[in-house]
C-alpha cells in the first residue's frame, strides 16, 4: 500500500498541473508575449501572457506566466512558468546568457539549439533555459518545467528578444521586491 501511495505521490509531483496551482495571486500589468509555433501559419506567433504573483514576505513571493496554447481544448489545464524569489538570481543569470549568445548568433548570422542551464524553483522543481533560432535574425528563449530530473517540452514558454528583456526586467523587479506595483486605482478616491 506504501509503495502504491508513494507512486502515486510521484506521478502528482512530476506533473506540470500541481505546479500551476496558486492562491491570493495579484495580477500585474504587463506586456509580455509568448510565442508558440502555429502550424498553420507555419511560424512562430505570439499570444498575451497571463502574469500573476503570490506570497507577501520578500523572499516568498512567486511571479508565475501563463498563457493559452493553440491546443488549449486538448489540454486539461494551460501551461505555466514559475520564479521564486529565493531563486530568482540563477533565472536572471540564465537570460542575461541567452541575451549575450542570441547577440553573437544574429552578428555571425548563426542558427543552432542549445540548452543554456537549468534555474531552482523550489520543491525539487526547475526551470530549464534553451537558446533555439528560428532563423538567423530571430532567436528564442525556452523556458520549460522540470520536476525529477524530467522536462516538459510539450508545454515551452517561448520568448523572442524583445520579450525575453520584458521577463528579465519583471524578474529584476522581483528581486528588488517591486512586485506587485502600487494599484492605478488606488489613486481615484
Amino acid at each position: 500500500m506504501k509503495k502504491w501511495l508513494f507512486l502515486i505521490l510521484i506521478s502528482i509531483m512530476s506533473s506540470n498541473s500541481l505546479a500551476c496551482v496558486y492562491w491570493g495571486e495579484t495580477n500585474i500589468r504587463s506586456d509580455l508575449r509568448v510565442f508558440e509555433f502555429n502550424e498553420f501559419a507555419e511560424n512562430y506567433l505570439d499570444k498575451p501572457a497571463n502574469v500573476v504573483i503570490t506570497g507577501k514576505k520578500k523572499n516568498k513571493k512567486t511571479l508565475i506566466i501563463q498563457f493559452e496554447p493553440y491546443n488549449i481544448a486538448s489540454l486539461d489545464f494551460a501551461p505555466c512558468i514559475q520564479f521564486t524569489s529565493k531563486y530568482v538570481d540563477d533565472s536572471i543569470e540564465m537570460i542575461e546568457k541567452f541575451l549575450k549568445w542570441e547577440k553573437m548568433a544574429v552578428k555571425n548570422e548563426d542558427t543552432f539549439g542549445k540548452e543554456i542551464g537549468k534555474a531552482k524553483r523550489a520543491m525539487g522543481l526547475k526551470n530549464k533555459f534553451s537558446f533555439w533560432s528560428g532563423n538567423p535574425e530571430n532567436h528564442y528563449l525556452i523556458i520549460d518545467t522540470c520536476s525529477m530530473g524530467n522536462c516538459n517540452v510539450f508545454n515551452s514558454f517561448y520568448f523572442d528578444k524583445k520579450n525575453t528583456i520584458t521577463l528579465l526586467n519583471l524578474l529584476r523587479e522581483l528581486k528588488e521586491n517591486k512586485l506587485p506595483r502600487p494599484d492605478a486605482g488606488d489613486k481615484y478616491n
